[in-house]
């Protein structure tokens, strides 16, 4: 009796034109709408009261780009998802060596081909991933210098050496990296020090900079203060 009543009543909301026949989403960037229908096509013209909308949440999850997904039963016939896409912040040394795609959480994106993100820092050294955010956050913060910025490792996982140009590595310290960064774009503003002749920066001297000049032009390689 009771399947039969369940029959019934699904054969009455069906009549009463409660099944999905649309589909809508917001939030969409990078997803594409072939991502989104190869997971929901297949939920046109069941009962939209009675679907599996959390089974298909996880699924929608499990794209590449997604990092959250909720979906809502709009009667009488659509179902409207709503993403939160994850940001790529840089390119990062996988232990394999090879580079891969994280997003602002230090997360994996799933993408085999990364020349679209060719542009993005490229972040090496152990604790890189999970320390990432942090320090695009903070280079970030100099727009001058953050547009120069080619690659960081991170030493120990305790700090930074930030490449600018791919040409001069800029050694942050461990403790006062914010206030070494706004430094060293004072500097530049002042007497352009990153044009010049150095391979080397290193800002955890105390009261000053000690500069590497490039040897081939300054004809050693000594440092200087």
């Amino acid at each position: 009796m009771l399947a039969s009543a369940e029959l019934a009543w699904r054969g009455a909301t069906g009549q009463a034109g409660l099944v999905v026949r649309k589909l809508s989403s917001d939030g969409r960037v990078r997803t594409s709408v072939d991502e989104l229908r190869t997971v929901l096509d297949g939920l046109r013209g069941a009962n939209i009261l009675t679907v599996d909308i959390d089974h298909a949440r996880r699924r929608i999850e499990e794209l590449p780009w997604v990092k959250s997904a909720t979906i809502q039963r709009r009667l009488p016939d659509t179902l409207h998802v709503s993403l939160v896409e994850r940001q790529p912040l840089a390119l990062a040394e996988a232990d394999s060596g090879r580079l891969v795609l994280i997003d602002e959480d230090g997360q994996v994106v799933n993408m085999t081909d990364l020349r679209p993100f060719a542009n993005l820092p490229t972040v090496a050294g152990e604790g890189a991933q999970r320390h990432a955010g942090d320090l695009l956050a903070l280079i970030r913060s100099e727009p001058a210098l953050y547009e120069r910025v080619s690659g960081a490792r991170r030493v120990g996982d305790r700090r930074w050496n930030v490449w600018i140009d791919g040409r001069v590595e800029v050694r942050l310290p461990e403790e006062g990296a914010a206030e070494a960064w706004h430094k060293l774009a004072r500097i530049q503003a002042g007497d352009g020090l990153l044009d010049k002749a150095v391979v080397a920066l290193d800002m955890r001297a105390l009261g000053g900079i000690v500069v590497r000049p490039d040897p081939r032009i300054a004809g050693d390689d000594k440092e200087g203060a």
